[in-house]
Order: C-alpha cells, then sequence, then structure tokens
C-alpha cells in the first residue's frame, strides 16, 4: 500500500516543481519497484510553513489510519523545510511502521550519516526560510520609513498612481470621508453617520452605491491615512501621500472615540448621541397632525448641509404624516423670537415671562431654551405652530438671575 505526495510552492526555481512532473516520476520510482500505489496526494501552490495542508492533512489521517504503510516523495522538501516539522512526521511514520521513500535520495533512511544529513538540510531550508522574511521585513520597514506605501486594499478616499502605487486623493470619495470626520467631530457616532450616508446614497466603493454600517464608518474614522500617515505595528509614520482631513480634526474624533469606550464592564458606557448636528428643540417638537415627536432628518446640496424637523415615527402602526417638515433653524429661530415677541396679544405665553426672556442676550436664550419649554406643536395643515412653556418657567429664568 504505497502512496505517492507531492507539494509546489507558490514561487519555486526547481525544474521539477510542478506537482505533475513530480507525480510522475514517483509513479516511475515505484513502478520500478512494483509496489502497489493505492493513492496520490496533491498540495498544488500550498506553502510548507505548515502542516495544516488540505492533501497532507488526508495523508496523515490514512496512515494514521493504518491503510498506508510507505510514502513515496520527490526530495524531503516536498514533505515540510522546518526541522521540527520533519521530526514529527518521522516519528508518526516510525510509530505506524511506514516507509519513507525519497526519490533524489534512494538510500534515505538506510543509516545515520543519511539521517543527519537530511536534519541539516532541512534546518538550513528553515534558516533560509526565516532570513527571507527578515529581509522582506527590512525592506518594508525601508519603504515606510520613506512615506511610501508598501500593500494592502487600497482604503476608501483614495486612488493609486499607476506607476508609483502611490495613494491620490479621489476627488468624490475623499469628499465623503471629509464630510465623516465632519460629522464625527460634530459628535456624530458611527450608527448616525452610517445612516446619513446611506440615506443620501453615498457611493460605497468603484461608484457603487452599498449600505453603510457602523463599522464601516469606525474603520474609516480610526485610519490614520487620512490624516497623511501609514500604519507601522501600534504606530504609524509619516506618509508620502497627502491627507484628506488635518491632524487637529483626526485626533479630535479619536478623542471621542475613545471617550466612548470603556474597558471596566462595571462602568456604564455614556449614552451614544442621537443629535450631531445639536437641534436645539430635538424630542419637544411634535407634528400638529398627528401628535407624535419630530425628529430631525440632514439633506445636503452642493457643500449646504440643511437640518429639518420631519414627522417620520412609525408609532401607534400608523406612517408617518407624508410632507410634514420644516427647517431647524427657522422653527428654532422663530420659538426663540416669539417668546419674547411683547406685541403679540394672541400669544399663550405670559408678559412677565416675555419680557425677562428679551432680557437674556441671544447665546443665553439659546441655552436656555430646552429647560423653559415643554413642547412645540407644528401643525403645518393648518400654518400654526403653538409654543407650550414649562409650569417652572419663570422659575428657570429667576435662577439665572
Amino acid at each position: 500500500m504505497t502512496a505517492i505526495y507531492v507539494r509546489q510552492s507558490r514561487s519555486s526555481n526547481s525544474s521539477f516543481s510542478s506537482c505533475k512532473n513530480q507525480s510522475g516520476i514517483c509513479f516511475d520510482f515505484a513502478q520500478s519497484r512494483n509496489w502497489l500505489i493505492v493513492d496520490f496526494y496533491s498540495d498544488e501552490g500550498v506553502s510548507s510553513a505548515t502542516l495544516n495542508r488540505p492533501e497532507l492533512v488526508r495523508l496523515l489521517s490514512d496512515i494514521e489510519a493504518g491503510e498506508i504503510r510507505r510514502v513515496v516523495v520527490y526530495a524531503v522538501d516536498r514533505l515540510t523545510r522546518r526541522l521540527l516539522h520533519l521530526q514529527q512526521l518521522l516519528e508518526l511514520f516510525e510509530r505506524k511502521g511506514v516507509q519513507l521513500h525519497v526519490v533524489t535520495d534512494p538510500n534515505y533512511g538506510e543509516s545515520a550519516a543519511t539521517r543527519l544529513t537530511s536534519n541539516i538540510v532541512a534546518a538550513a531550508s528553515e534558516f533560509q526560510l526565516d532570513l527571507t522574511r527578515e529581509r522582506m521585513a527590512e525592506s518594508r520597514l525601508a519603504l515606510k520609513s520613506k512615506g511610501k506605501r508598501v500593500a494592502g486594499r487600497l482604503p476608501f478616499g483614495y486612488s493609486a498612481d499607476p506607476r508609483t502605487k502611490k495613494l491620490i486623493p479621489n476627488p468624490h470619495q475623499s469628499r465623503l470621508v471629509f464630510e465623516i470626520f465632519q460629522l464625527a467631530s460634530a459628535g456624530g457616532v458611527p450608527t448616525y453617520i452610517a445612516e446619513v450616508a446611506n440615506l443620501q446614497k453615498w457611493e460605497f466603493h468603484n461608484n457603487e452605491v452599498g449600505k453603510w454600517t457602523d463599522g464601516r464608518v469606525l474603520s474609516i474614522l480610526t485610519n490614520p491615512t487620512y490624516q497623511g500617515r501609514i500604519r507601522h505595528g501600534a504606530s504609524t509614520l509619516p506618509g508620502e501621500h497627502s491627507a484628506i482631513v488635518s491632524c487637529e480634526v483626526f485626533n479630535s474624533v479619536q478623542d471621542q472615540l475613545k471617550a466612548r469606550r470603556t474597558l471596566d464592564p462595571k462602568v456604564r458606557r455614556p449614552p451614544r448621541s442621537r443629535n450631531p448636528y445639536g437641534a436645539k428643540m430635538l424630542g419637544l417638537v411634535v407634528c400638529g397632525s398627528c401628535n407624535r415627536p419630530m425628529s430631525t432628518s440632514v439633506s445636503q446640496r452642493g457643500s449646504t448641509r440643511y437640518l429639518y424637523y420631519r414627522c417620520r415615527s412609525k408609532s401607534q402602526e400608523r406612517p408617518p404624516c407624508s410632507g410634514v417638515n420644516i427647517q431647524a433653524y427657522e422653527l428654532e429661530g422663530f420659538v426663540l423670537e416669539r417668546q419674547g415677541h411683547v406685541e403679540d396679544t394672541l400669544s399663550i405665553i405670559p408678559l412677565e415671562f416675555r419680557g425677562r426672556w428679551r432680557a437674556l442676550s441671544a447665546f443665553e436664550q439659546s441655552n436656555k431654551l430646552r429647560e423653559v419649554v415643554m413642547q412645540v406643536i407644528y401643525d403645518q395643515s393648518g400654518n400654526q405652530i403653538v409654543i407650550n412653556l414649562r409650569d417652572d418657567s419663570l422659575t428657570i429664568l429667576d435662577a439665572h438671575e
């Protein structure tokens, strides 16, 4: 019961490196000795760095089952180039009574000198592999020290120069990356930013529209490439490519992300912000048609963003009111101004409150808005806005004074 094992590395300078050539030579070798060949095991294009190769695993399994008594290989390094792995294989063969035959060394295993030579060859092969890895690591470090890109997938927002492979900002994608960092620096969490990206159907990859997720947004926000640096282990090095965002913006975003994390499971994480644009009356504005809270939404025309209050609630098993929306700054400006409007005789706002409200600066009014307003009812169909103050609104203003 003879098995033939062949392997072809991803790169090899041997004239007999192909699995087909090895199989033919091993077959002729076994036939010349009238051995019965029961199976071929071929790991084509598989490195010798590990014993976890599909066909080698199958071979070892058949050996453990007692189905193989003889293994033929073209050369020892087709089995492995590592001395430790070779020792493990030889111990298994000896324990199971399996003979190993090497075509390039017909007398392999018959003398102590042969076994010593094989161990030396295996050790030399392992040394060569380690030396190659060290040289490749040194080469990558030399390239990184000059700010050059070594390899890897192109980060979203960049293209690669066909000749030098240098990263070049992609005009459209880099604008989206810049927008993501702007949203994050304003307090937007990755989940919210992903919602905005999907709502506006931002490009996902190669001019395709895909599903943005908080994980994808987070991978962009934490990538130092966008501030003009390249990764090197746990640190970064200056890159030769152009940055998309400034170091100040990038570091500000990292500080915000870090503030939301906690390593202690007993410490409650801070709630995620659902109001990254600072809508002054989020949660206070109610749709006059259905009496449900209105939420915020964002649209963009060119470089300008527009924030709206919209009826988008699906509670009470009813769809949102179609077309009910108002620009946030218009509604907020109206409420701020109307609360101190002395000439408005139809308003339900007390005159005493109006007078004290007018005495506040615009900045103080903006900060106190959420404290004194209980509810703002926006009735688009009737073109009416009703402002309801808290019962203790005067007390709040007195505390301010």
